[in-house]
């Protein structure tokens, strides 16, 4: 093995030495947000990054179910919005810097 104690010189400069993952970190009750799940909460996101203007989220305040459909949200994640259960939320697909203005709109 290599010793990486010592100042690298020439083409070595730019290599780092590999890390190995030895086991996932699981976090109870934190859902890992990969590819599956960025598919799955797309049409949320997509209804969440709607909020940063004025007028859509004042068309969420009048009527949720009316803008959820809008955006295609299915009704587990309807219902997650409409609860206003974060944690409903993130399994649902959500992303948890999308829903800050989500979970904003509702002064959560």
């Amino acid at each position: 093995m290599k010793d990486h104690s010592e100042p690298r010189s020439g083409n070595e400069a730019s290599c780092r030495p590999r890390r190995t993952l030895t086991r996932a970190r699981v976090i109870e009750g934190t859902p890992i947000f990969d590819g599956e799940r960025a598919a799955r909460g797309y049409a949320l996101n997509r209804m969440c990054y709607s909020l940063n203007e004025r007028a859509n989220r004042d068309a969420l305040l009048a009527d949720e179910v009316a803008y959820c459909r809008k955006y295609g949200l299915d009704d587990e994640q309807i219902n997650a919005v409409r609860s206003r259960n974060v944690q409903a939320l993130l399994n649902a697909g959500g992303n948890i810097y999308y829903l800050a203005k989500l979970t904003g709109c509702f002064g959560l």
